[in-house]
């Protein structure tokens, strides 16, 4: 099976997730993260309208 390219809004839209979720994953207090991936995932799938195993599977690269 060949894979064609993403289209270019979607593959920006999966750059926005994916640094949204670095940008959340680096905030920390008292040395520690402050929250938890589980947690990033179910924000960012409400922000983003999307599932949180479809923002999993975005930020993980298996889409």
């Amino acid at each position: 099976m060949i894979k064609k390219p993403k289209r270019d809004r979607t593959q920006q839209f999966y750059e926005t997730v994916r640094n949204e979720y670095r940008r959340l994953s680096e905030i920390t207090e008292y040395g520690k993260p402050k929250y938890s991936t589980e947690r990033i995932l179910a924000e960012l799938a409400c922000r983003f309208f999307k599932s949180e195993k479809t923002i999993e599977n975005i930020v993980f690269n298996r889409v």
